[in-house]
């Protein structure tokens, strides 16, 4: 097989290039000798391959090396029917003839090996695209009829259209395009009746997988949860939602090759990021409601000290055995619970620990002159001076 692919590759490059043709001044004669060596070699070609394909002899790998050469081969000569020389050439009708009978030819062939390949992932050669686009927007011309008179969003009508436009107008567009395209439009068209519901129901069962479409649906999305005030209603909803389209997915049977998401796997995903999202916010509004609640309810004291004299103060209670020095976290957050300072009215336990150990020489020193005024008021008030 590879000789003879070469043997065409040469024949095209070297023998029926155009300006070849031109320049070797060709007549009807040498246009049938072109056709029948084409003929000839493409039949033998396409034998050799239904023989091995029936002998299950050639691997998927083998299959698309010979889909891409072959449709490299059809687009080549396909250029050769829009050369420059050919018009108003006295053989240029003749020459288009034998390029064409040449694509035909190969087309056949690579139908052939489309129909053993697992993955149709070449693109449609440029002899058969036009047919093949020509097809699919009449498809789509087919399923705009069946939405005129719909009562639809406006939006998500145009968007749809839209999006299977563009879909069909890809560059490079490959079979398998093709065949999910064709599904997809005469699966939508046996629906009549679409309300905007039902429209966005079915492009998610039946995998309607655009950016445009997932725009539309999280912004939707999004515009309800903002004319819901209630947070546990706005979770409802993204809950509610996301089991839809799990449901969806399921009477749709979605499968995607490759390891590809559909529609209703990316929806789901955005939806649990919503959910996740609400959940924290809940819980931050419930941990918020609690400490007001606590707040009312915890009677705390004034302390006449800074902060960090206060921490200090606590920490030298610990270090002389007044207090505890067993489970010291919980101390600390003892006495920012329930006391407060004129600069701070809620005291962080972490911060208030952290700053009887990080003891600036201001604070000791302040601190030292509180203790030296105990010391004086118990001397003044139980005659101690002279005592030790």
């Amino acid at each position: 097989m590879r000789t003879i692919i070469k043997r065409l590759h040469n024949f095209l490059e070297e023998t029926i290039d155009p300006q070849n043709l031109i320049q070797k001044g060709v007549d009807e004669t040498d246009i049938r000798t072109c056709s029948a060596f084409i003929l000839e070699n493409t039949s033998v070609l396409q034998r050799k391959i239904q023989y091995r394909l029936d002998r299950a002899d050639l691997s998927q790998e083998h299959v698309l090396r010979l889909l891409r050469t072959l449709t490299s081969l059809s687009n080549r000569v396909f250029n050769f029917l829009s050369h420059r020389s050919l018009a108003g050439h006295p053989s240029g009708q003749m020459i288009r003839n034998l390029y064409k009978v040449s694509c035909n030819k190969i087309e056949n062939i690579l139908t052939l090996l489309n129909l053993f390949a697992d993955r149709k992932i070449v693109p449609v050669s440029d002899f058969a695209v036009q047919a093949a686009v020509m097809r699919l927007k009449e498809m789509r011309q087919q399923f705009e009829s069946c939405l005129t008179g719909a009562d639809l969003d406006p939006v998500l009508k145009e968007m749809t259209l839209f999006s299977l436009g563009h879909s069909i107008r890809k560059i490079g567009i490959t079979w398998d395009d093709c065949y999910s395209l064709e599904t997809l439009m005469t699966l939508l068209s046996r629906e009549r009746n679409y309300s905007t519901t039902s429209l966005i129901n079915a492009l998610i069962r039946h995998n309607f997988n655009t950016p445009e479409f997932f725009l539309y649906c999280t912004r939707m999305w999004r515009n309800a949860l903002l004319e819901t005030g209630s947070l546990e209603q706005q979770l409802e909803i993204v809950i509610s939602e996301k089991h839809r389209i799990y449901e969806l997915s399921v009477e749709g049977k979605q499968i995607v090759a490759d390891g590809g998401k559909t529609i209703a796997a990316e929806l789901r995903e955005y939806l649990y990021e919503q959910y996740l999202y609400l959940k924290h916010l809940l819980k931050l509004r419930k941990s918020m409601h609690q400490e007001k609640e606590n707040a009312t309810q915890i009677t705390k004291f004034p302390v006449n000290l800074s902060v960090p004299q206060f921490g200090l103060f606590i920490r030298l209670q610990i270090e002389k055995g007044i207090l505890p020095k067993e489970r010291v976290g919980q101390l600390f957050n003892f006495f920012a619970t329930h006391f407060y300072t004129a600069g701070a009215r809620h005291i962080s336990a972490e911060s208030l620990q952290k700053k009887s150990t990080d003891v600036e020489f201001a604070t000791a020193r302040q601190m030292k002159g509180q203790l030296i005024a105990m010391l004086n008021w118990l001397n003044a008030n139980y005659n101690l001076s002279n005592y030790s």
